[in-house]
């Protein structure tokens, strides 16, 4: 299913936004019995509202390039974001937004004082915040998981399952997962 989500669904996916995005820690916070820190492990996500699709990515860190590429990727410019205050995107301290230079629309809130804007009800990430919370329960193993494949593998079935659950296509799915591996299999044998 990982496989088919991520050659077939994902390339053609646009989000029409508005679109909340977060990331989180996947891992364990586990150190080293010989020293050194612990490898900490993380995910990316992006929650449309509109479709309520999530696209979720294991990422190696958390700058400002990996999480705009991926942006760009699957947002179109002009589209608004939803976010918290990280700093890959946003300034802090001068209240700018590292976003809105790839012509997105970028509000922002700060967890820290509140997590529904006072003036702005719509800025507030609770959707994706549901969304790692149905990860992390419905995947206990992606915690202990080591191997970046595994780890994108888990992320990818939990996306199309969102979307299977979510839009209820079980037999088109279905149909489709058949197709792919009907010709997998005819590819296979011709060689």
């Amino acid at each position: 299913m990982s496989h088919y989500w991520h050659k077939v669904i994902l390339p053609y996916i646009k989000l029409p936004g508005p679109v909340e995005m977060d990331e989180t820690l996947i891992s364990r916070k586990r150190w080293n019995p010989y020293g050194g820190l612990p490898k900490l492990k993380w995910a990316f996500g992006l929650y449309c509202r509109e479709t309520k699709i999530p696209i979720i990515f294991y990422i190696k860190d958390k700058s400002h390039w990996t999480l705009a590429a991926i942006v760009k990727a699957y947002i179109p410019p002009g589209k608004a974001i939803l976010s918290d205050c990280h700093s890959s995107y946003m300034t802090l301290s001068q209240g700018q937004s590292k976003l809105s230079v790839y012509g997105y629309y970028h509000f922002w809130i700060n967890h820290s004082e509140f997590y529904v804007h006072n003036k702005f009800p719509f800025v507030a990430t609770g959707k994706i915040e549901m969304t790692w919370r149905m990860l992390k329960s419905s995947f206990n193993n992606i915690k202990w998981n080591t191997e970046p494949r595994r780890i994108d593998e888990i992320l990818n079935t939990f996306c199309l399952r969102t979307i299977i659950k979510n839009y209820k296509i079980y037999d088109f799915v279905l149909k489709r997962i058949k197709d792919y591996h009907t010709y997998k299999m005819d590819k296979y044998l011709k060689h």
